[in-house]
This record gives structure tokens, sequence and C-alpha cells, in this order.
């Protein structure tokens, strides 16, 4: 098994937010069949709905829910803030210099701008008693971001599945960060409650490919502004609803989102995971419908941040080495809409 290297410095201002769009992405493997999560035979798939067209009807008919709630570690903040970071350097510039910290990050970039208010996306979602990270030593939080979703066009709230142990054991939860809401220690965190046995029952289900995912959509009824209201929503499939899940006002000064697998492991051993997905990454527009994220949209673009070309970004876990071959590998099932990390 690989080995990681320590997690992102943190900077204590808000460039978090700044990233520049400039770079050019590595590419990830192909493959278009998907092993399914370890363990017991999953149950069948289920079909997903279409997301809702945008308005302030659906509005009106979304079902206000209050999640139960957990205090996150202290460590999940400053980990976002180190992400975005990390990302603002992806994109700024390329080259063959290996930095201190090891950050693994792939997934899909986009660029933003256009008439979007919102992005959809199934993503993969396992208890703590499925995917459960060790904790490699004494002290830290060893933290995984799969998949991570940034609304683009000054969206504010970003969603994730979230997993970690800092110490306490291994838990996994469903997390909405408010980057309109920013400390020096990182963005508020809008929603944090337990991907428990009542989430999964109401929120989770097996897709196409036999991964446990939910559907989430994030999202403004109006074009972006400072005067902005953005909501998170979840399809529940023990009610045939969406249930609204949070929101936040506001406007992010930039424009780029993505979906992408972001790691703030503690050194050690590449901790072992099942398949982890992000699909069907659509942008919805401002007259109700939605564009699957491609390499050229109506109105953006958008690039796959493959394991290699950046300078500062290792992803070791992800490539071989002298301790031998990559843990995962980075699956692009469908440009730019689709991809999976898999176990090597």
């Amino acid at each position: 098994m690989k080995a990681a290297s320590s997690l992102v410095r943190l900077a204590p201002l808000l460039l978090a937010i700044l990233f520049a769009g400039c770079g050019a992405g590595g590419g990830g493997g192909g493959g278009n069949a998907l092993p399914p999560p370890s363990g017991t035979p999953p149950p069948p798939p289920t079909t997903f709905p279409s997301p809702p067209p945008i308005s302030v009807t659906f509005l009106q008919q979304v079902h206000p829910v209050v999640l139960p709630p957990a205090s996150p570690p202290a460590a999940l903040s400053p980990a976002i803030l180190g992400f975005l970071e990390s990302l603002q350097t992806m994109m700024a510039r390329r080259g063959s210099t290996v930095g201190a910290n090891d950050k693994e990050i792939v997934g899909t970039f986009i660029s933003g701008g256009g008439p979007y208010i919102g992005i959809t996306n199934i993503a993969s979602a396992y208890s703590a008693a499925t995917l459960a990270l060790p904790l490699p030593g004494a002290a830290g939080t060893n933290q995984l971001f799969a998949p991570f979703i940034m609304p683009p066009d000054h969206g504010c709230l970003v969603t994730a599945s979230y997993y970690y142990n800092d110490g306490s054991g291994p838990k996994s939860a469903f997390v909405v960060s408010d980057l309109c809401s920013i400390t020096v220690f990182g963005p508020i965190t809008a929603l944090f409650t337990p991907m428990d046995a009542n989430f999964l029952a109401s929120y989770v289900r097996n897709d196409a490919n036999g991964v446990p995912s939910y559907e989430s959509v994030s999202f403004t009824p109006q074009s972006p502004s400072d005067a902005s209201t953005w909501y998170v929503v979840l399809y529940n499939f023990a009610t045939g609803q969406w249930d609204l899940a949070t929101s936040a006002g506001g406007n992010r000064p930039r424009t780029e989102g993505g979906s992408y697998f972001a790691s703030a492991f503690l050194p050690g051993a590449c901790p072992a995971l099942p398949v982890l997905s992000s699909h069907n990454v659509a942008l919805a527009t401002s007259t109700g419908g939605y564009e699957l994220v491609t390499p050229t949209t109506t109105a953006t673009s958008s690039r796959i941040l493959g394991t290699t070309g950046f300078a500062d970004v290792v992803d070791s876990c992800f490539l071989a080495d002298q301790t031998g071959p990559p843990s995962y590998n980075f699956n692009v099932i469908t440009p730019n809409s689709a991809w999976t990390v898999t176990p090597h």
C-alpha cells in the first residue's frame, strides 16, 4: 500500500476563493465498467429522478426538513480552505516541482460564466462502517471529501460527502459549506449531518452501477447577485419529494465551480476506499432547464484535473512509486460529467 504525505499548510486569508482559471488539466483513465463496492451484494439499482426545474414555484413545493445536526471537527473548515487554495495553485500554473505536502485532488473543473444558477449531481455516499478512515498517527484528523461539488457562477453553497477520523473513530457526514461566509479559518459550515442509517434510508439508493448515492441540487432561483439566496435540496426516496436541507444568502466573487475528489490524508498508507463517484453533473439554467457538463457547453467550458501536470500537487495515492503500485485509479466515465475513483 502506498503512503500519503501530510496535508496542506493553511493560509489565513481569503485566497481560497480567488483561484485563477488559466491552467490546463491532466486527463484521467478511461473505462465504462465500474466495480461494485466490496462487502455484501448490493440491492437492485434505483432509478434516480430528473433534476427539478428551478423556479419560485419549485421552492414553494419543496419540503423543509431539519436534518439531525452534529458537531463538525475543528479541522473541517481549514481543510476546505486548504483544498481551495490548492485548487488555486493548480489552475494558476503547471510544472514538475513537487511541493512539501501531498494533495490528492482530481475531478472536473468548470470555468463558469453564462446563464447558470446552480449545479446538480448524483454523489456516492457511505456510512462510516463501510468507508472507515483509519487514524495513522496519534494526532490530527484524517479527512476525505468525495465528491465535493461547487456550483459555478457565484454559488455560495458547496456540498460534500465527508469522511473523517479525528481520534474518536471513523465517521461520515453530508456537509454543506457556505463560501459566501468566509473567516480566516475557512468557510462557515451551513449544515453538518451524519450519514447514518436514517440519512441512508431517506436519501441514498444504489445507482445503476451499484454505488450507493444521493441526488442533490445547489441553486438560486434568480440570476446571482448580492441579494441572492442559495438553497440545497436532496431527493427523498422514502417520500418521493425534494427536501430543503439548508439555505444561505450572498454572492461568491468567483465564477469557477466543479466536482472533485479531495483528500486531506495524514502521513501513512493510503486508506482502502470503495468506489467513489460523481455523475450526471449538470448546470441549472435561468430558463429552468439543465445542461450536462461537457468540455464545451453553451456558455462555459470544463476540463479534467487528472493526476499529473500540476505544481505542488502530488496525488501520490494515484501514482506508482518506490512503495508500490497506485492505490486508486481516477476514471473519466463521461467527459466531463461523470468520474469515479476506484481501488487499483
